[in-house]
């Protein structure tokens, strides 16, 4: 699959302070000549839903950056001033494009095409490597030293006066606090739904849209207000023919429910391989989440344009690991004042792990431990780093929410936004945006995490993990009998310990042969993402 055609690349020739003589030259899949108000040329992947390019201009040179925070659709665009001496470069609030940069005495390359400036000397980052080994997320760091990557939620300017600078485009609108401002379950559930409904209001379209009906409260929720909004809407639910969806009585359930044409598509290995490499060379980075190659392969299967998507809803309105991780640090402060001799044998791991909490272990993988990281980096030439801290800065409600955005929400729209422009979807995303991030802002503890709060003495030696997301849960019994909302998590476990030996026996595939008999499933995934990518070199490779 042809990837060229989804990124842009910036390359800016500095010219003298005195002459001012910048040359910016722009490669981009869509060109647009304005001569309105603004003069200059807009160069873009997509547009926003529901805007023209005009539209998109204005709000550039007036720094409305209140269109990233609603937008639906991803996209990335940048404005270049008709005397070709300046320019700015605005994407989506997702960050699904991820723009790096490098910057020389002489020159400038901004690009979303991670394969643009590798070659067989690469210098690799080695705590970027780290992560890429122990989480799979890689979303504002750089594999490659002597290179950056734009952080979420920033746009960059550059002209020959003021040089290249980093700029906020939505930050404040969707920061995340504790507003503190008590509203009732009722008025707030009525405002996610509005909200929903503003943003399928925002596609503007008469054609027949899609959903993917996993079996959960979130997709559902979608579903469901969607075939009040849209004429038709279709579902969609993955499957396959070794082990079994657990989900896929649910999803049936509720596309029968809501009386939608519901369709199960059954994804082969094959596929699910073809999956891998063409996400992975699309984006430079490794596959984190085994369900986006799931959902890449299932889009190829959907004829209609836009998709909606339930991503997000854990994070703004009730994680369960983020949960567990307030209440680990909770925990831990207590275990301070326990001595050690007075815990049991059988729980000294446990607490052991409590004491050692922080914001990364709500995205690194347990079975991926230290001597694995060392023994992988060694073997792609990479010393491991020395003095590694890790993340371990104490999970709250915010800093967890805003971790859990950074990571691994935003490492998953990477993954689904580039299976959409490859294959020529819209993915709407109706659960992030500043009405949501306003609206989770105000819930209180017992609103988020359910009846169990954040309390030690309601949560110690009891499983919570159902309570959380109460408001959702309730939205969806608006459409639903309770009893098939309120069921355990199943989950959406894909086969993938038996789909993996597709392509990590062969031995003509070096880069992973030495991890080809691992019985370690995550080990061999983390091995198998990073040597493909500190093994190919270069666009063409």
């Amino acid at each position: 699959m042809d990837v060229s055609g989804m990124y842009i690349t910036v390359n800016i020739h500095k010219g003298s302070l005195s002459a001012q003589n910048t040359e910016v030259e722009v490669t981009s899949p869509c060109i647009y000549e304005s001569t309105g108000p603004y003069p200059g040329t807009l160069y873009y992947t997509r547009l926003p839903a529901n805007m023209s390019e005009e539209d998109v201009i204005a709000n550039i040179v007036s720094k409305d950056w209140d269109f990233v925070s609603t937008a639906e659709f991803n996209f990335l665009v940048v404005f270049v001033s008709e005397d070709r001496n300046s320019l700015t470069l605005v994407r989506d609030r997702f960050g699904s494009q991820r723009v790096l940069i490098r910057e020389t005495a002489d020159s400038i390359t901004v690009t979303t095409n991670p394969w643009a400036d590798r070659h067989g000397q690469t210098r690799w980052n080695p705590f970027a490597l780290r992560y890429a080994l122990v989480s799979r997320i890689i979303t504002e760091e750089a594999l490659e030293e002597d290179v950056s990557a734009l952080p979420l939620l920033h746009g960059l300017t550059y002209d020959a006066k003021n040089g290249l600078a980093v700029i906020e485009t939505g930050s404040e609108q969707l920061r995340i606090e504790e507003s503190g401002v008590p509203s009732s379950d009722e008025e707030l559930i009525e405002s996610i739904k509005d909200s929903i409904c503003e943003s399928y209001r925002r596609i503007n379209t008469q054609e027949p849209v899609a959903v993917l009906l996993s079996g959960g409260v979130d997709s559902f929720i979608l579903a469901a207000i969607a075939s009040r909004v849209f004429d038709k809407v279709k579902a969609y639910t993955p499957t396959w023919e070794t082990g079994e969806n657990p989900e896929l009585e649910r999803a049936l359930l509720f596309g029968k429910t809501l009386g939608l044409e519901h369709h199960v598509v059954t994804i082969q290995p094959e596929e699910f391989k073809a999956s891998f490499f063409e996400l992975i060379d699309a984006n430079g980075v490794p596959n984190r989440n085994y369900s986006s190659l799931v959902l890449h392969a299932l889009f190829t299967h959907i004829p209609e344009e836009h998709i909606l998507y339930g991503e997000y809803a854990d994070t703004m309105f009730g994680s369960r690991p983020v949960k567990a991780g307030i209440m680990d640090g909770k925990y831990a402060k207590v275990l301070r004042f326990v001595p050690d001799f007075f815990i049991p044998v059988r729980l000294k791991p446990i607490c052991s792990s409590i004491k050692n909490h922080g914001l990364g272990q709500l995205v690194e993988i347990p079975q991926i431990t230290e001597n694995f990281v060392g023994q992988t980096l060694q073997s792609v030439g990479v010393e491991a780093p020395k003095n590694f801290s890790g993340r371990k800065k104490a999970c709250t409600r915010v800093t967890g929410t805003e971790f859990n955005l950074k990571t691994d929400c935003s490492q998953h729209m990477v993954e689904i936004e580039s299976s959409a422009l490859l294959l020529g979807k819209k993915i709407v995303t109706p659960f992030y945006n500043k009405h949501m991030v306003a609206l989770s802002n105000r819930l209180s503890n017992r609103q988020m995490f359910g009846p169990s709060e954040l309390s030690i003495r309601e949560n110690f030696r009891k499983d919570t993990s159902l309570h959380v997301k109460p408001l959702l849960k309730q939205l969806a019994c608006q459409f639903i009998e309770p009893e098939a909302i309120y069921l355990e998590k199943l989950g959406f476990p894909t086969p993938f310990p038996a789909w993996i030996k597709h392509f990590v026996i062969p031995e003509k595939e070096v880069y992973c042969k030495i991890y080809s008999e691992s019985h370690n499933t995550e080990q061999a995934w983390s091995a198998l993402n990073l040597m493909y990518l500190t093994n190919r070199q270069g666009a063409g490779s």
